[in-house]
């Protein structure tokens, strides 16, 4: 059976609607991950941060195996490493995460600066172990977290690096990596209103030492440092921290029987420094061009609308112009500056617009049923009449 020429009018206008239903925001993850006001952008080099690590290494007569570098530039979130799966027993840097876990608690309500833990108050025991990198007040704050393992297995959570990537002798003897320390790093960057006065406390740290040996173009630093000689002979000394520099980069610098630490790490951060304020001029271009990019997908998106509203009119006249028991409403396009952001109202609209489509067309179908019906009678009763027609039963 042939459709009728206005029953598929109609159904080209239902299709052209559903066109025009919007999606849903195919953005809504990235409207929710802070990484989406970085836009995604990427203007970290690799191999420049390699070139300029390979030349320092040679410079200084260091040995390549026993260093490690990790750097993060924080308006992209693009991290870089050298040598990032040696171990290294961590000194002083674990103390970083060990007072994040408390100043968690704090954020939590769980303490204040005035709480006491074990004799010592919260604001006490962060600037002796933080400023001043007291070994004993540290112990102490471990003991009462359940000593030293439980400790390292709840600073995991403040890196991306999976159970089975650790080594024992990060559970049994405090060993880190330049991938572990740069996460932790991250975690109290991004999100540091859950760590209050972290970063407070390592601005005052080590005034003059390590990547504050100079002044750095007068810019902020939040350092750690860790500085250990083992009874074996083994000699680790280690800076990590946050340089506030218009765009701040995260640094972590790790080593292994190489003296001249703080001409090294000072050396390293002037270096990444230099290299950062570079990128600054790279962001800003990237950004530009992000925007055109999105500004140009938009106005396809507009355009390509506004054709599917011009068929779906055009459909729904022609169907309107055909006979019909009841009028097809006129659907007309609001401005888009007047479209309301919600997907809901726009559904709800659509759906009464097809759901009266819908009416009209079966209410057609049973107009043409009866025309044929009411046609056919006429024949059967002349038939009656001249004895040629036998009702059926």
């Amino acid at each position: 059976m042939r459709m009728p020429a206005c029953f598929r009018r109609i159904l080209v206008a239902l299709f052209c609607l559903l066109l025009l239903l919007p999606a849903a925001p195919a953005a809504w993850a990235e409207e929710n991950d802070p990484r989406a006001e970085r836009g995604e952008l990427s203007v970290v080099d690799p191999e420049e941060l390699q070139a300029i690590t390979d030349g320092l290494i040679e410079e200084l007569q260091l040995k390549a195996e026993n260093i490690s570098v990790g750097y993060c530039y924080t308006p992209t979130g693009e991290t870089w490493y050298y040598n990032e799966d040696a171990w290294y027993y961590s000194a002083s840097l674990y103390k970083v995460p060990l007072m994040m876990l408390y100043a968690e608690m704090e954020h939590n309500g769980e303490l204040t600066q005035d709480s006491k833990i074990r004799g010592l108050t919260l604001s006490y025991a962060e600037e002796a172990i933080l400023v001043y990198s007291n070994n004993d007040y540290a112990h102490v704050m471990m003991d009462n977290l359940g000593g030293d393992r439980t400790c390292r297995e709840m600073y995991q959570q403040y890196s991306t690096m999976q159970p089975e990537d650790y080594v024992s002798n990060y559970y049994d003897y405090s060993y880190f990596t330049v991938r572990f320390m740069t996460d932790v790093l991250k975690t109290l960057y991004y999100e540091n209103e859950r760590f209050p006065n972290i970063v407070e406390s390592l601005k005052q740290a080590q005034p003059g030492h390590y990547f504050k040996l100079g002044d750095s173009m007068g810019y902020e630093i939040a350092q750690k440092y860790g500085s250990y000689k083992e009874a074996t002979g083994n000699d680790y000394n280690h800076a990590s921290g946050i340089v506030y520099s218009p765009n701040p980069f995260l640094i972590t610098v790790m080593t292994k029987n190489t003296g001249m630490i703080e001409n090294l790490v000072y050396n390293f951060e002037q270096k990444l420094l230099e290299y950062t304020l570079q990128l600054d001029g790279r962001l800003e271009q990237a950004q530009a061009d992000y925007e055109a990019a999105q500004q140009a997908q938009a106005e396809q998106q507009r355009q390509a609308e506004e054709e599917a509203r011009r068929q779906a009119q055009a459909e729904l006249e022609a169907a309107q112009a055909s006979p019909s028991p009841s009028p097809v409403p006129e659907v007309t396009p609001a401005p888009a500056e007047e479209q309301a952001p919600s997907v809901a109202p726009v559904l709800i609209g659509a759906a009464g617009a097809v759901l009266l489509l819908a009416a009209a067309a079966v209410a057609l179908a049973l107009r043409g049923k009866r025309r044929r019906r009411n046609a056919a009678r006429p024949r059967r009763t002349e038939q009656k009449r001249r004895g040629g027609y036998t009702p059926r039963h």
